[in-house]
């Protein structure tokens, strides 16, 4: 993961098909499926709050590979405004084998789908990844130590990836399988499938039709479901060595725990929750 030292290069701003040139870092392509515009081998250092790469307004085929970009001393996330990596209103773009460093977002995903974020390495950001009013985006397999926030978007994958601070809202369908050390935050969200993961945590809270299967959770990692969630599958997790592995409380319904093993956890399974529906 990670992009290897590059060639310096300014920071590159495309608006539109027509804003993919040699200017603008384009090593080869014409921007078609079989042979996409290619964005690599550059290192771009910026100051906080300043975009390394922004793609704006595009239908372009387009890869962002092996690029390296900086923005050291930033702390402010800004959930999108000041990322090194921009992506705005644009559909089949993919960023890759890259290192995003230093800033307050490191990249940005905003209305736009078919996107796809792989195999790069995160470092030193706040956010490492923000998605936002978007369908059909991936994050697969990087190396991350910062927040990965998604709101109000569909479609959504996440797999394979370390390190990984997820944190949904409002998001519709969500697949989060594979991942190795982290946690899922959800929140008023719904369609969601968490499964095959390790070390990895998970808080549903206004979640509904979701699934946590077969996932290992340890070193402290367990599944908690909170207020007005309903329709939960809890199935066939192993849960051990932490806290309370598995904690059911407020007004939730239709959650169902089977066939998990639960084993040196001080709690096994808490149950403090009211069926609201029951109310007279």
């Amino acid at each position: 993961n990670g992009g290897a030292e590059g060639t310096p290069h300014a920071p590159i701003a495309i608006h539109g098909n027509d804003g993919f040139s040699a200017d603008a870092g384009v090593v080869r392509g014409d921007g078609t499926q079989e042979n996409p515009f290619v964005i690599e081998g550059w290192e771009i250092s910026v100051g906080c709050d300043v975009r390394a790469i922004g793609v704006t307004d595009s239908d372009a085929h387009f890869v962002i590979r092996d690029v390296s970009v900086f923005a050291p001393g930033c702390e402010w996330p800004g959930f999108g405004h000041n990322a090194s990596i921009q992506l705005e209103r644009l559909t089949n773009g993919r960023i890759e084998s890259s290192l995003v460093a230093g800033q307050g977002t490191g990249i940005s995903i905003t209305s736009s789908s078919a996107v796809e974020v792989g195999g790069n390495l995160f470092a030193a950001n706040v956010v490492d990844v923000c998605v936002q009013d978007s369908d059909r985006i991936g994050l697969m397999d990087n190396s991350m130590t910062g927040i990965a926030y998604v709101a109000r978007s569909s479609n959504l994958t996440v797999a394979a990836n370390t390190g990984i601070a997820l944190q949904l809202m409002n998001q519709r369908g969500a697949v989060v399988e594979g991942n190795s050390g982290g946690q899922l935050d959800a929140f008023s969200s719904r369609d969601l499938l968490v499964t095959g993961n390790v070390r990895f945590s998970v808080e549903l809270s206004h979640v509904f039709n979701t699934t946590v299967a077969e996932n290992v959770m340890s070193d402290g990692a367990g599944v908690y479901v909170g207020e007005y969630c309903h329709d939960i599958l809890i199935e066939r997790n192993a849960i051990f060595g932490g806290a309370t592995a598995i904690f059911i409380e407020g007004w939730t319904w239709s959650v169902s725990v089977t066939q998990n093993t639960l084993r040196s956890n001080l709690e096994g399974i808490v149950v403090m929750s009211h069926d609201p529906r029951s109310r007279e």
